[in-house]
């Protein structure tokens, strides 16, 4: 039996030019039994590479909720010995694959943090950031928030020398300017 190799995208196309053409193709041409599961597939197999579809939703919220679940429906069943994973939000399926003994990989096509900040909702996040300063509106940025801020008022974004998730309690100070900021929020 040759090993089973399934692809899997929640946004790019079912024939894109990475993920398909060369990818897939490739490993199917070496022997390997690929898969690629994406949206708006049809059901076929095409130069040794079974394309199954999921429903192309309408908005990113749909895309990454309802498109996510959909694929990895599909994935769970194929119950392959490698899922490649080629979107972001595919990774809050990575360990319900990994849970049934598969490899995982995620390849990541673009530059994030590049290509995040071209995105077209971002310019308007910005000019909110300015705007808040401009007024003297009192803000807070977490994660994303403080980046935008930083970026919105001049900073540079950059990669972090060193990985940084986790989880902490947060406590507020008790003092004058904890208190106009965060209001009722016990210290």
């Amino acid at each position: 039996m040759n090993p089973v190799v399934v692809h899997l995208t929640s946004a790019h196309p079912p024939k894109d030019l990475r993920i398909f053409w060369k990818e897939c193709r490739s490993l199917a041409a070496a022997g390997y039994d690929v898969t690629l599961v994406a949206p708006g597939a049809n059901a076929e197999t095409i130069d040794g590479v079974r394309l199954i579809g999921v429903r192309k939703r309408a908005s990113r919220l749909w895309r990454m909720t309802g498109v996510v679940w959909d694929v990895y429906r599909i994935a769970a069943a194929l119950r392959a010995r490698v899922y490649h994973l080629h979107d972001p939000e595919l990774l809050t399926i990575a360990p319900l694959l990994r849970a049934q003994g598969a490899k995982v990989i995620f390849d990541m096509h673009e530059l994030l943090p590049e290509t995040v900040m071209s995105k077209p909702w971002i310019a308007p996040m910005l000019e909110l950031a300015r705007d808040a300063v401009r007024k003297d509106v009192p803000t807070l940025g977490h994660c994303l928030g403080g980046q935008l801020m930083s970026k919105a008022l001049g900073g540079e974004v950059t990669r972090a020398r060193v990985k940084e998730i986790g989880w902490g309690e947060v406590e507020v100070a008790d003092n004058g300017v904890a208190r106009e900021w965060f209001g009722g929020v016990a210290a």
